[in-house]
């Protein structure tokens, strides 16, 4: 109440009347929006409940199916990373062996498959 005294004894300021806009604006627009809503909105309120409970448990099912997806994936990949290091591993013990060796191994290796 004070600040009401204040502005009323100078005069009303630039932001007073600002506010006084800002104020109708929202005013209006409130009841834009009581205007627009049903007459009864608790009626509605069961039927929006089980549509927003449907919803939830249709997103976390596909939360789940999503989680399971990145899972098998990441095994994927360690498997992916886990026969490269073999390879390179095997590559690095081939290439250590001396050209006789090798040319020997790879005859037996055919002859196993």
């Amino acid at each position: 109440a004070p600040t009401a005294a204040l502005s009323s004894e100078h005069g009303p300021s630039a932001t007073d009347a600002q506010a006084e806009q800002s104020a109708s604006a929202v005013e209006q627009q409130l009841s834009q929006v009581s205007q627009e809503l049903p007459s009864s909105p608790q009626a509605n309120l069961p039927e929006q409940a089980a549509e927003l409970e449907r919803v939830v448990q249709n997103l976390q099912s596909r939360w789940v199916q999503i989680q399971d997806v990145v899972s098998g994936m990441q095994q994927m990949l360690r498997y992916i990373e886990d026969n490269q290091a073999l390879r390179s591993r095997q590559e690095g013990q081939g290439a250590s062996e001396s050209p006789a060796e090798t040319s020997e191994s790879q005859p037996a290796e055919a002859d196993s498959s």
